[in-house]
């Protein structure tokens, strides 16, 4: 089993906190993680056409200031909510950002 080194550029470890890589297809295995700008692969047959995707956290002053925050617990409030209810086939008062007019009797 042939062991192959995927290198990045410089810029890779300049803009990434953390990285993570997959590989396909399924015969192909991480043999060595992310690190110092390359991670090892091995596995397949000759000739096999792969593809990898790498994912990071940037760690740039932007990403920094601006973070997103992937997934939140929502509210008691907004339980039972949607955030875009429309999409669900829900009504506009099925949406966390619904308001009620007051009533004036």
């Amino acid at each position: 089993m042939k062991k192959i080194t995927i290198l990045f550029t410089l810029f890779f470890s300049v803009i990434f906190l953390s990285c993570d890589a997959q590989v396909k297809p399924n015969d192909i295995s991480i043999k060595e993680e992310v690190k110092n700008n390359s991670f090892k692969i091995a596995g397949g047959t000759p000739g096999l056409k792969i593809s990898w995707q790498v994912t990071g956290i940037r760690k740039d002053k932007f990403a920094e200031k601006y973070r997103i925050i992937a997934e939140q617990e929502k509210s008691a409030e907004e339980k039972g909510k949607y955030m875009h209810p429309e999409v669900f086939g829900k009504s506009v008062e099925q949406g966390v950002h619904y308001k009620s007019s007051p009533s004036h009797d």
